[in-house]
């Protein structure tokens, strides 16, 4: 079982998406286009991979692995850093699963459902961060995301969209 979900860090305080997804407005008052902190959480068989730990610039870590994904769904190996921590995060194919590692933490998915849970993180942030900011910052990345249903249809053609 794969969960993923993010949250962004206002002042001390983590906010989870429904949170943020309720509050747009006050959202784009106090987040910085040029990075903001936040975490993403993945969940894989009961056991926390990431989490508010390893909290830092979200956006950035969004754009990382939007830049990823073709090499993701395509089953090839990908790996980034977080963009301020000396911290590897790694999605290794393995036929029908997918080997996520951050730093020594590691945990086997089966593929479909982790391709598809990392498409709707995605997509689930790139959307809130659409209405935040609309004069479309991070546009490039949500239509490269639009467009992966029609491209990996064999993947993400029975997810509920």
């Amino acid at each position: 079982m794969v969960s993923m979900r993010f949250s962004i860090r206002i002042g001390k305080v983590f906010l989870s998406e429904e949170q943020l997804d309720r509050s747009t407005d006050r959202l784009s008052r106090q987040l910085d286009r040029k990075g903001f902190e936040g975490a993403l959480h993945v969940t894989i068989n009961d056991k926390e991979m990431m989490g508010e730990a390893q909290c830092d610039y979200v956006d950035a870590l969004f754009a990382y692995l939007v830049n990823g994904i073709d090499d993701i769904f395509s089953g090839r190996p990908y790996s980034t850093y977080f963009p301020d921590m000396p911290l590897q995060l790694s999605i290794t194919p393995l036929h029908d699963f997918v080997l996520f590692s951050v730093g020594d933490r590691k945990s086997k998915a089966h593929r479909i459902e982790f391709l598809q849970e990392l498409y709707g993180v995605c997509r689930r942030f790139y959307e809130l961060m659409s209405r935040v900011f609309p004069s479309g910052w991070d546009a490039p990345n949500l239509k490269k995301l639009v467009e992966l249903p029609a491209r990996y249809p064999e993947v993400l053609g029975t997810m509920k969209q």
